[in-house]
């Protein structure tokens, strides 16, 4: 029989992580599924894990590619794909036993092709349930509705909450040789889905482990950031979602410019253009949703020489 859904996972040095992410994956009361694990040339014993995982159960199938990173593991595992659905775990997360179940009955019910649904965030000290401020509850999303919600600590561009419809990639890719991947894929996949149905369940566990590329920002990440913000912008306003001249759109892009001047440094490609946008800010135009970017914009503004070094100090740090 034919799996209902192909569930990828990008495989890399997380052998300490991985059974608990598989044993997730092999529990889930959905059992007509394909879990495509693409070990993206591990140096641990992450690879041997996969190949044992589907030595025991036939819905596990590995791919060994030398090592090319998230994006091109993921494009790979796609093209390996036989559903007709299509989900994506990361091989340090976990999940509930309904991760499959519950989305896809929703969109077979609701006639959607792309459901999002909430998530919980995990570290060493708890587990804590992200917030999805003003979504309501279970409920069809018009396109520019659910891409506000990506921006939501509880929904986020991650592609790992969600459950697609095989075909809303189709001409999409994750973005080759780019951090941050996930934020040049997701709101394209919004774009082209006819409904959208968000589901008010966590199922997918996050983990923050140190030393992943989320709990340690690189500067190396900065531009890739920055390139695919700024493009996702001009899609979304290309597609009617946001108005280029609306209070969304100029307070979506300066927070954007002010945490890549903050992350990246001043003397990083497109840091002049990141700084023109703020200078020419109207002086309480800016409302960002963190005090310390408000800190940070209002010390830009009285002292850019006080802000660069700040800027230097903070980078030379995270070196």
């Amino acid at each position: 029989m034919d799996p209902l859904i192909s569930i990828i996972v990008p495989v890399y040095n997380v052998e300490k992580y991985l059974p608990g992410c598989l044993d997730s994956l092999a529990c889930q009361t959905l059992k007509e599924i394909e879990i495509i694990l693409v070990d993206d040339g591990s140096t641990d014993n992450s690879g041997d894990l996969c190949d044992r995982y589907a030595e025991k159960d036939p819905r596990f199938h590995v791919i060994h590619q030398e090592n090319a990173g998230v994006s091109v593991a993921r494009n790979r595992g796609m093209e390996a794909s036989r559903a007709d659905w299509l989900m994506f775990v990361d091989s340090d997360d976990y999940v509930s036993p309904d991760f499959c179940l519950a989305p896809y009955t929703a969109a077979r019910n609701q006639g959607a092709d792309l459901v999002l649904f909430r998530r919980w965030r995990v570290t060493r000290q708890d587990i804590k349930l992200l917030p999805v401020r003003g979504s309501g509850s279970s409920g069809y999303k018009t396109r520019p509705e659910a891409i506000s919600m990506l921006s939501l600590p509880g929904m986020g561009y991650s592609v790992c909450n969600k459950l697609y419809k095989k075909s809303l990639f189709n001409g999409v890719r994750f973005p080759e040789g780019k951090g941050c991947e996930d934020l040049g894929t997701t709101y394209k996949t919004v774009l082209r889905a006819s409904a959208v149905w968000y589901l008010d369940q966590p199922l997918y566990y996050h983990v923050q482990r140190p030393g992943s590329a989320t709990a340690t920002p690189r500067l190396s990440q900065a531009e890739d950031r920055y390139e695919l913000y700024t493009q996702m912008l001009r899609d979304l306003v290309s597609a009617g979602c946001i108005q280029k001249d609306s209070p969304e759109y100029r307070v979506r892009l300066y927070n954007m410019s002010l945490r890549y001047l903050i992350r990246a440094g001043l003397d990083m490609p497109h840091s002049a253009e990141c700084g023109a946008v703020l200078r020419c800010t109207p002086l309480f135009g800016a409302r960002f949703s963190k005090w310390w970017l408000k800190g940070m914009f209002w010390l830009y503004r009285l002292s850019p020489a006080a802000f660069d070094r700040i800027c230097v100090r903070k980078n030379r740090r995270g070196k």
